[in-house]
């Protein structure tokens, strides 16, 4: 299991658009988070940028970024 960690500079971003008002979509975010806890093997976190709506994690392992983005 793999804890979110504070942010740190790095390459590899994954930018999910969620609409944090609708509580479907935020379920999305909350699934994408338990997937990094779950499956993620290195450091990563969790960025949200409200205005916009996108929620961008971001690894310090490409093989991570990459299963990240194939399972969602």
């Amino acid at each position: 299991m793999s804890r979110p960690v504070p942010p740190f500079t790095t390459n590899y971003h994954i930018d999910l658009q969620v609409d944090l008002d609708d509580a479907v979509d935020d379920r999305r975010r909350m699934v994408a988070e338990w997937w990094c806890c779950d499956h993620s093997e290195g450091a990563w976190f969790r960025s949200v940028n409200k205005l916009t709506g996108v929620v961008r994690f971001s690894f310090d392992s490409h093989q991570d970024a990459v299963a990240f983005w194939l399972a969602n």
